[in-house]
């Protein structure tokens, strides 16, 4: 991504948008648009990023955009995800143009915003641990490892929720149809009965 002088280019930013970009087969010169649509999206409550108004007009603009590349891409298909997705059939259709928007704006704007905060807070848990960084630098084999931890420590994804469609008894807790269930991720994350020492960032 070329930026102009003044811009931001830190790359904890831009990196996951040129990923999800490449495998929506969003062209270059379109993945600045990308980056700030995901930004007025997720940044409706941070006045500096976006508003109602604004994440309102990206979410509309998001949608137009993924029309019209369905719409190439159907015409001439590419080795891409998106490609597939529009061109995908079932019962000979294909997704309409609300869904289509649906996938592009899921993958463009939570497909990056977790891995962006993933690497900052990554960054900064190895920072705040510098052994740990040094045992990494001595031994890159630890990486898979270091990431799942980097993971559970920072928890990108604080929570999710779900809609239960039938009843259901979890843990002796029962779960009646229609009510809303939660994963507390950074809970779990936590748990002392599942890691020994839950507060310790240990690569």
């Amino acid at each position: 991504m070329v930026l102009k002088s003044g811009e931001r280019s830190d790359v904890a930013a831009y990196m996951p948008v040129e990923v999800v970009a490449e495998m929506l087969g969003v062209p270059k010169h379109d993945r600045k648009r990308l980056f700030d649509w995901a930004n007025a999206v997720f940044g409706a409550s941070d006045p500096d990023v976006s508003d109602d108004i604004g994440t309102n007009m990206a979410t509309m603009e998001m949608f137009t955009y993924a029309k019209k590349l369905a719409d190439k891409l159907r015409a001439n298909p590419e080795d891409t995800m998106f490609s597939v997705i529009a061109n995908a059939e079932e019962d000979g259709e294909q997704l309409d143009g609300t869904d289509l928007g649906c996938f592009f704006m899921l993958m463009a704007t939570a497909g990056n915003e977790t891995t962006r905060t993933q690497i900052l807070l990554g960054t900064l848990a190895l920072l705040e641990n510098p052994e740990a960084a040094e045992a990494l630098r001595k031994d890159p084999s630890l990486m898979p490892n270091a990431i799942e931890e980097m993971l559970r420590w920072t928890t990108p994804l604080l929570s999710f929720g779900r809609l239960a469609k039938e009843d259901y008894v979890l843990n002796g807790q029962q779960i009646k149809a229609g009510d809303k269930v939660f994963m507390w991720y950074c809970s779990g994350c936590r748990d002392e009965a599942v890691f020994e020492e839950p507060n310790r960032f240990d690569i």
